[in-house]
């Protein structure tokens, strides 16, 4: 919507109207092919290296994860029995990105994604709900307005409860009304995920990665290093395995794909809060401070926008 300077002074001095400000485009972290096992299961369930050849994955039975991002592959062996077939009325799935099928998806990150948080095969968490939310189009890019109307989505759908975690592989610049979706939709109890960005930066910079209120999620590879491409700073709260990951892919029902991003980082924080809320009716807070209890803590150095000596 373009408004003349008139217009646009008009409804700012409406006292009904919070904030305005411009639709910008938000976008899927770029993607890279490299080789690699899943060794980011492995990784995510001890504490030191080497890696022991195990994983455990976390039960989120009852808890819906809903994947804001491309839609998800549908029909992928990786989703039996864990995402609902149809995008029907009543579903917990929606297209946010005017593509009309949120379980197409024509560009492959939300597959990875949602494969990576909540897959049979290449998952961290079991028998969670997952729920696709459309609102990057084929081309990997969507408008904070759609990503905004897909928070709100969640939110509804959720209805309060306390059990739902939003995983959200996606950024651009920093936009106050984006980060005030997210922050709204954490004080109605639910638990979001979003990764840090890959521009090798100060993930303040950017948007959702800069709001207070949801778990930020930066990168590492298989040595426990940061990956060069993640963003880093006071606004990460967490890093987790993002080089190099193997999950269900969008070229057949049975096909897989080994990528690089904090995209690829973020859910598997999602799967890992998916199995704490399972666990008990927890705040986002009380969650968030379960999590980094929990978590091993960086070497000095590891990340140099923070104090961490």
């Amino acid at each position: 919507m373009k408004l003349s300077p008139k217009e646009l002074n008009s409804i700012r001095k409406n006292p009904n109207i919070e904030l305005v400000e411009e639709n910008q485009k938000v976008y899927a972290s770029e993607l890279t092919d490299v080789p690699s096992g899943v060794w980011g299961l492995d990784r995510i369930n001890q504490c030191s290296l080497p890696n022991d050849g195990k994983m455990t994955k976390h039960d989120a039975t009852d808890v819906k994860v809903y994947i804001l991002d491309t839609g998800i592959s549908g029909t992928h062996i990786d989703f039996d029995g864990v995402l609902e077939p149809n995008p029907s009325t009543g579903s917990c799935h929606g297209d946010y990105a005017n593509e009309n099928n949120p379980l197409f998806d024509g560009n492959g990150h939300g597959t990875h994604v949602a494969s990576t948080s909540c897959g049979l095969t290449y998952g961290v968490a079991s028998n969670c709900k997952l729920c696709a939310v459309k609102v990057l189009d084929s081309g990997g890019s969507g408008s904070n307005a759609g990503v905004i109307e897909g928070i709100e989505h969640a939110v509804r759908d959720c209805a309060g409860s306390k059990k739902c975690v939003i995983n959200m592989s996606l950024g651009g610049g920093k936009s106050t009304s984006l980060n005030m979706a997210v922050a709204n939709a954490v004080n109605a109890g639910v638990h979001i995920v979003v990764a840090a960005g890959n521009e090798n930066t100060d993930a303040c910079t950017k948007s959702p990665a800069s709001e207070p209120k949801a778990i930020i999620v930066g990168s590492t590879d298989s040595s426990d290093n940061r990956s060069s491409f993640s963003n880093t700073g006071t606004c990460v709260d967490i890093y987790a395995p993002g080089s190099s990951i193997k999950a269900a892919w969008i070229y057949s029902d049975t096909s897989t794909r080994t990528i690089s991003g904090t995209s690829m980082a973020s859910p598997h924080v999602a799967g890992i809060a998916a199995g704490i809320a399972a666990n008990g009716d927890f705040t986002p807070a009380q969650l968030v401070a379960q999590m980094k209890a929990k978590a091993q803590l960086a070497s000095p150095g590891f990340d140099d926008r923070v104090d961490n000596s």
